[in-house]
């Protein structure tokens, strides 16, 4: 009886860490006027995970804010961001204006669906501050290739690609 509990235990452990790794990263792509989403996978070229866990971002020109940074867990029925704010600047949120995007392989486009509109992060991410959003995550037919967070109240949005894991 020990034997099983403490398998049962290890087994949880085991099930409930697995969701720790982050899949998916990104960065604040400045001035987000108009709809041209590949841009912002032309801006972030890669996101490598360390050993230690850190992720660094590799980007190109001078619209990438790596100071607004979203981290990106997929679990079985929804998909989490984690929005960070280091810059000096407040982040404006809204619930009704935000977009949040899936492209997969095939180039199929997804806007996710707000998972629990009561517990969206209304107002403002301050500086030193993070914020948990939730969206549903939807039937694909192909992998995920990028997300985008459109925020028009500040005109920016945030691109995630798939996280590398750094090599041995």
């Amino acid at each position: 009886m020990r034997k099983v509990i403490g398998l049962l235990l290890v087994m949880f452990l085991v099930l409930s860490s697995a969701g720790l790794a982050t899949d998916f990263a990104g960065i604040q792509i400045l001035g987000w006027i108009d709809d041209d989403i590949p841009l912002g996978t032309e801006i972030l070229t890669k996101a490598v995970q360390t050993k230690t866990g850190k992720i660094n971002f590799i980007y190109e020109g001078e619209l990438a804010n790596p100071d607004v940074y979203v981290l990106c867990d997929i679990g079985f029925s929804s998909i989490a961001f984690y929005i960070h704010n280091k810059s000096k600047m407040p982040i404006q949120l809204n619930a009704l204006l935000d977009q949040y995007m899936l492209t997969t392989e095939d180039e199929s486009l997804y806007i996710l669906e707000i998972r629990d509109w009561l517990k969206y992060p209304s107002g403002v991410i301050n500086p030193d501050e993070f914020k948990k959003v939730s969206v549903k995550k939807p039937k694909l037919k192909s992998e995920m290739k990028f997300f985008a967070i459109i925020l028009p109240l500040m005109k920016t949005a945030i691109f995630l690609i798939r996280v590398e894991k750094a090599e041995e």
